[in-house]
């Protein structure tokens, strides 16, 4: 049995197959980027501006951390992705990420959901079924 030919899983616990998360590609990138700007309401591409305005900096430290996680691409890489940052200050944002979503489930979930809507993404772009909640369609009964 050969790790790296061998086709991963599908575990019973999770809904995704592990190579929904390790790709280290750009359009996993581009993705997560596009993904976090709508979610915070920010014009395109503004998390590569070259600013350390709080409501750039916070949203631009929420895609370091994705992007290390669902993608594993290197601290450099990530950096050289946003806004040419070296891999200390995307290290940086992605531990001040750690410890909000420590501290605050609130914060926790956002990020779950940020995940989330990147998959779903992900899943349509390359032609596959989103993923659908068991109720989406069942009819909702008068009562």
């Amino acid at each position: 049995m050969d790790r790296i030919t061998d086709p991963p899983k599908k575990s019973s616990s999770s809904p995704y197959l592990a190579t929904d998360y390790l790709p280290a590609r750009r359009g996993r990138l581009d993705t997560i980027r596009n993904t976090v700007e709508l979610a915070y309401s920010l014009e395109p591409k503004s998390l590569k501006w070259q600013t350390n305005e709080y409501r750039i900096a916070r949203p631009r430290h929420v895609a370091y951390y994705l992007a290390r996680k669902m993608s594993h691409a290197s601290l450099p890489a990530i950096g050289r992705f946003f806004a040419l940052r070296h891999h200390s200050s995307v290290l940086y944002g992605i531990r001040r990420i750690e410890a909000a979503i420590a501290e605050s489930a609130e914060v926790a979930a956002f990020i779950a959901n940020l995940e989330l809507d990147i998959l779903e993404t992900e899943r349509e772009a390359d032609g596959r079924m989103p993923r659908i909640s068991p109720g989406a369609y069942l009819p909702k009964i008068a009562g």
